[in-house]
């Protein structure tokens, strides 16, 4: 597959892209972040707001079923069952088996573990982004913040070098007094 970028034109460990065309997709895919959030968001609120309704009229609709209909006219609509409920068996295979293993001599162990080998399947796990924005629109603006910790953390780790060096030094010291009077 050809490179999109020319990846000559920045540093993928800085934190300044200068490709234009990536900082282009960027914005897209910042943007297109923002809005699936929303998206998603108002989707699970309606999702929920459904999900009630319908167990609602599924129960009005199946004790209709008792008397051969199975739709509820109001006005210009019509809703009606598209498939009928049910219970099923669900078998979790796994757990199956590892409850079976624990409960059989070597042999069959062996086996049971052939068969998880013989069933195993795998999944591709997609890479996954998330854009933040650095600005924020109440006035807090996340690269000062970041430059800032940034800055008091070099502090801090700048006096705990200092200090291990006087440490170091005064042992040092200590060592050499110690020699003197030994010798």
């Amino acid at each position: 597959m050809d490179n999109l970028f020319n990846f000559k034109d920045f540093n993928l460990n800085e934190a300044e892209v200068e490709d234009d065309k990536l900082k282009e997709q960027m914005r897209e895919f910042a943007k297109l972040s923002g809005e699936l959030t929303k998206a998603n968001s108002a989707l699970k609120k309606l999702e929920k707001k459904h999900k009630a309704l319908q167990a609602d009229l599924a129960k009005v609709i199946d004790e209709l079923d008792d008397a051969e209909d199975n739709m509820l006219e109001i006005d210009d609509m019509i809703v009606k069952i598209k498939s009928k409920g049910y219970k099923r068996d669900n078998y979790k295979w796994k757990e199956a088996f590892v409850w079976l293993e624990g409960r059989v001599n070597g042999k069959m162990k062996k086996l049971v573990n052939e068969a998880k080998e013989a069933n195993k399947g795998f999944s591709n796990i997609a890479t996954k982004l998330e854009a933040q924005n650095l600005e924020v629109n109440e006035g807090i603006d996340v690269k000062e913040v970041l430059r800032r910790i940034k800055d008091t953390i070099k502090r801090l780790s700048d006096r705990i070098v200092n200090k291990l060096k006087s440490y170091n030094n005064e042992l040092k010291g200590d060592i050499n007094a110690f020699k003197q009077k030994v010798v």
